[in-house]
């Protein structure tokens, strides 16, 4: 085997080992998007609890778009987690 083959073989190892993240780094990485699932869908909740009582429209609509916005993060999140078999 010549010195390409084994730098070759060397950067597909490593390559691999990056796509493949080993059980622990999966582990944490459900782990965070779990954290980031719930915080997106508590934003989203105290946003929308908090609409009702402002008195301006603006205020209001801006909010909700906020609230949107923050509850589409939260299902992409859900989505990734799903991909990665943690929900």
């Amino acid at each position: 085997m010549g010195l390409w083959d084994q730098i070759r073989d060397a950067l597909s190892t490593v390559w691999a080992d990056w796509q493949t993240p080993s059980e622990d780094e999966r582990t944490r990485l459900i782990n965070g998007l779990i954290e980031a699932y719930g915080a997106e869908q508590r934003v989203s909740t105290q946003i929308r609890q908090i609409i009702p009582v402002i008195p301006y429209e603006q205020f209001r609509r801006r909010l909700d778009m906020i609230a949107r916005d923050d509850e589409q993060h939260a299902t992409l999140v859900q989505e990734r987690l799903r991909t990665l078999g943690g929900m």
